[in-house]
């Protein structure tokens, strides 16, 4: 029986390949396996293995395509192909056309795209659930959501996602149509592009999240992505919980702080640039590659020495009384992760002595001699 079971769903696996997931002999050999499997193998619950592994994605919409690192592992960027079903597609569609209908006022445009409100969690919630089953994320790990619509020539510029108040991990789910995804060292310019399909979902960790800035070039046609990852504090896109040491707080209160930390460009990566600069090298807003290389300092970039910079910031910012919450633990957890991403990635010695010393000064009470503060890329 063991034996039957196992070449039924080999069967029906095949078959399923052969005639695009819709054809009648792969249905009639579904119901067959099924059938069979309910009656010979309940102890074994490859029953149920077969209902949520093989009939419901079928019905759903079809199978996620396997795994691409187009970079190698160790770079941190995931593509899964066709990981987004018809009915989610649908169901999110749904919630996106109609706030484009409706004129929200929260349709905003922003940095070459429009940002839409948040959607009904509900509409993807399903895409997370897959995710956490399959191992790409934690369970619960994902509590922050963006939406961004790009019509004909829409883009963004390239930059680093807030490091202080979002974690590593990013899922982006990309509809409609495939884009150009490119990525930029942040200190010797090295330019790398991939490919993104449509309806998949991309993963972003480690190097590609904390030392590659990432963009996407104006696109060709219409798109739809909606950006999912872990974020401190609570705010208009939360869906999850968030950090116990935050979660009691006010909503007014959290976007008081949100606005004291965005001013103070804490967590955003600066480069000491200016439109004079840009002329005077003949560069525009998209060769970031470029504008790398000829900012030699920017190579002495490290995420501790961003880190020690952030700490002078928000230690002004609690001084004059702007700021009146303790974000202490959040420093000490960045700075453990941060060094051993900085030792990973075997960033400039040099840099990493320098904010070894800054952070000994300030232990020792004394002053880090940081750089000041400058125009820095658009998040």
């Amino acid at each position: 029986n063991s034996f039957c079971t196992l070449l039924a769903l080999c069967r029906s696996v095949a078959d399923r390949e052969h005639h695009n997931y819709s054809g009648l002999s792969s249905a009639a050999t579904m119901r067959s396996a099924g059938g069979m499997l309910r009656r010979t193998a309940p102890a074994l619950g490859l029953y149920d293995w077969w209902r949520n592994n093989i009939a419901k994605p079928i019905r759903d919409g079809g199978y996620p395509g396997e795994p691409q690192h187009p970079f190698g592992t160790d770079f941190g960027l995931t593509i899964i192909p066709d990981y987004v079903n018809e009915n989610e597609q649908f169901r999110m569609r749904k919630q996106y056309v109609d706030l484009m209908i409706r004129k929200s006022p929260d349709v905003v445009a922003s940095d070459g795209r429009i940002q839409l409100p948040p959607l009904n969690p509900d509409s993807f919630q399903s895409i997370i659930d897959r995710l956490e089953d399959d191992g790409y994320v934690e369970k619960d790990h994902l509590n922050n959501q963006t939406v961004n619509f790009f019509d004909e020539n829409s883009f963004i510029r390239a930059h680093v996602d807030n490091l202080f108040i979002y974690d590593d991990i990013f899922a982006i789910i990309s509809l409609i149509s495939p884009c150009i995804l490119k990525f930029i060292h942040m200190q010797t310019g090295e330019e790398l592009e991939a490919l993104i399909p449509p309806n998949s979902v991309y993963l972003m960790e480690g190097p590609s999240r904390y030392i590659y800035m990432h963009m996407v070039p104006p696109t060709d046609l219409k798109r739809v992505s909606i950006v999912l990852r872990r974020s401190i504090f609570r705010s208009s896109g939360t869906f999850g919980e968030v950090d116990p040491r935050m979660g009691k707080m006010l909503p007014y209160r959290a976007n008081a702080a949100l606005d004291a930390l965005n001013t103070k460009e804490i967590g955003a990566p600066r480069i000491n640039i200016d439109e004079n600069w840009m002329r005077e090298h003949k560069l525009g807003a998209f060769d970031t590659g470029e504008m790398v290389r000829k900012l030699m300092p920017l190579r002495d970039w490290s995420l501790r020495q961003q880190l020690t910079e952030d700490r002078e910031r928000y230690d002004d910012l609690r001084e004059k009384g702007y700021l009146k919450m303790d974000l202490d633990w959040r420093f000490d957890e960045l700075q453990e992760r941060f060094k051993s991403m900085d030792q990973a990635m075997a960033i400039n010695a040099a840099s990493m002595t320098a904010a070894e010393e800054a952070i000994a000064a300030r232990k020792h009470g004394g002053t880090c001699g940081a750089g000041g503060s400058c125009a820095h890329h658009s998040h």
